[in-house]
């Protein structure tokens, strides 16, 4: 969809090209994307093992709200693999706006609040940051998330606060609380879905801000490792893996590394 509209594809917010650089053989384009994929959904197809033949559902929901919305009971799932967003590193709903547009998922007018409810978005109004910035100052103690977070969180507030940036620097701060608070939800519903002593994957990967002129780490995958033990995880290790050449190719929102952190329900 990209190729052939006047997105430019290089980008990952909305930026237009010009109408020159537009390809028109559309049907070309779509029928060799289908060819290529048939070819490797078939290739898998007769190769996977017995053990794959097995029925698959799909549901659409908010792992936030896991058990009610699709009505899955405690400690009833044998495996967890996952890739949540990372935080506030990519705009998402950008990032596949002409798809979601397309296939009818999403209008203008619903545009805005769908990227305002998605874990790890990069939007919030002025009056919700300056509520969630007085929040975290005057409760700082009692924010129940691991205190590393909290003080990576507070550290980037003041850093900002006190220096001249624009709107979306002093919104990292806020987020970022926003994006820990949600996978704290989310790791829950998941510990709670689990059978005992059974595993959880998740990859998820590093970003970094500027915070006050200063380059800072956000060592997400670190932060969610506290995280899951916090809730009742035995986080058992940490496995690297290399970026996904479509984020590198966004120096200015580079995930430099990712990892596939394990979980285990149960000790």
């Amino acid at each position: 969809l990209k190729s052939v509209s006047f997105q430019d594809p290089r980008q990952l917010r909305i930026k237009r090209i010009s109408e020159d650089k537009v390809k028109n053989n559309v049907l070309d384009l779509f029928l060799n994307n289908v060819n290529y994929f048939s070819d490797i959904i078939q290739s898998y197809q007769f190769s996977k093992p017995n053990y794959l033949n097995c029925e698959v559902r799909n549901y659409l929901g908010d792992i936030r709200q896991l058990r009610k919305r699709i009505n899955l009971n405690n400690n009833t799932v044998d495996l967890i693999v996952t890739s949540p967003p990372y935080a506030n590193a990519l705009p998402y709903v950008d990032t596949d706006r002409l798809s979601l547009y397309f296939f009818g998922y999403v209008n203008r007018e619903k545009y805005k609040s769908l990227e305002g409810s998605l874990i790890g978005n990069r939007e919030i109004s002025i009056s919700e940051r300056r509520k969630t910035e007085e929040y975290i100052v005057n409760n700082y103690t009692e924010i129940a998330l691991p205190n590393d977070i909290k003080k990576l969180i507070l550290g980037i507030y003041y850093l900002n606060n006190e220096a001249d940036v624009g709107f979306r620097k002093k919104n990292t701060a806020p987020l970022l609380y926003k994006y820990f608070y949600d996978m704290k939800i989310s790791m829950i519903e998941m510990y709670s879905v689990l059978k005992n002593g059974h595993y959880c994957y998740m990859v998820i990967g590093q970003n970094r801000t500027n915070a006050g002129g200063k380059s800072i780490l956000i060592p997400t995958d670190d932060f969610i490792g506290l995280i899951g033990e916090e809730i009742g995880f035995k986080y058992i290790e940490k496995i690297p893996i290399n970026v996904q050449p479509s984020y590198a190719i966004h120096k200015n929102n580079a995930i430099k590394d990712e990892s596939i952190l394990v979980f285990k329900k149960g000790r």
